[in-house]
């Protein structure tokens, strides 16, 4: 019997992907670089933060006359007032630095909150509803844990990025990585056996907080050799199924609000294989139930068998 085994790179970020393919131009996509391995996975988890960012800074180029460049002061007067209308109608913070210097107040949930309201936020910005709406659209779609249609993704970014350029026509068809990143989306779902957030960086994200305190609180000081030793020790444990459930069932004690609309608007870009996978489950379940109920019934037997012995 031969096994053949296809690795390829997964729980990767944008650096890595650029490591990897020796890109150091970072203004470059990584799987656009000639040469570049085709064994990288998804990394599609901060493109969302990036692609805000991006919209917020180039809306302010858009409303100045002769489109200068940001560094122009009027540029920036201008990029500090939408920031203060989206501060303002949002209640959030916004490109604000964090003490001691080290990255700024926008994170993922920033971004989901702006996205998840696209009328008012693309009137404090001053575009086109439609393009904030299919942003929002494939950034949720690329971190999806349902099979997707490539065919259909596809289409949803050639619109995009038709989208972009007509409402940004003095970028000349350019735009940044984290954004043009999303055109590689059907060639990940045509290649992946499985949905695309079972290989992007969502995991070893989800663990940055987990793993900061365990370096902090749970393991020893003594030397690196011991630090180490302790946080592999830890990781090994935290990755029991068992503890694993628990600890996202104590933190999970906020319920979010469901987007019943959007949620019946990604249902369009979804698979067939999706219903396959449901009817599987459901008879896996049914087997399963079937199972419990026997050995329920099997363990009462065994009861009243065991009654009968006592009593005679």
């Amino acid at each position: 019997m031969n096994v053949t085994v296809s690795a390829f790179y997964s729980m990767i970020d944008g650096k890595v992907a650029n490591a990897v393919n020796k890109n150091n131009d970072t203004h470059k996509c990584p799987l656009c670089v000639d040469g570049a391995d085709n064994r990288i996975g998804p990394s599609f988890y901060h493109c969302r933060l990036n692609c805000v960012e991006w919209l917020i800074r180039v809306s302010g180029q858009l409303h100045i006359p002769g489109h200068p460049a940001q560094k122009d002061t009027k540029v920036k007067e201008k990029r500090k007032e939408i920031t203060r209308q989206l501060e303002d109608h949002f209640n959030l913070l916004i490109n604000r630095p964090k003490i001691g210097g080290s990255g700024s107040s926008n994170n993922g949930n920033t971004a989901r909150t702006l996205l998840a309201d696209p009328k008012n936020f693309s009137a404090i910005l001053g575009i086109d509803q439609k393009l904030v709406e299919n942003l929002r659209m494939i950034s949720s779609l690329a971190l999806s844990s349902k099979y997707l249609d490539a065919e259909k993704v596809g289409q949803l970014y050639t619109q995009l990025e038709q989208q972009i350029w007509k409402q940004f026509p003095f970028l000349n068809k350019k735009i940044p990585p984290s954004m043009h990143k999303y055109s590689h989306l059907p060639e990940f779902i045509e290649r992946l056996p499985y949905p695309l957030s079972f290989a992007d960086e969502q995991a070893g994200e989800r663990c940055h907080k987990r793993s900061k305190y365990g370096r902090t609180h749970l393991s020893r000081k003594t030397s690196p050799e011991t630090n180490l030793e302790d946080m592999m020790r830890l990781s090994l444990t935290w990755s029991d199924p068992k503890h694993a459930d628990q600890d996202v069932r104590e933190e999970r004690k906020r319920k979010a609000v469901k987007d019943e609309l959007f949620e019946r608007q990604m249902a369009f870009y979804y698979s067939e294989q999706n219903d396959k996978n449901e009817d599987n489950e459901e008879e896996i379940n049914v087997q399963s139930d079937c199972e419990e109920t026997m050995y329920d019934d099997e363990s009462n037997e065994s009861e009243e068998d065991s009654d009968e012995n006592f009593t005679e």
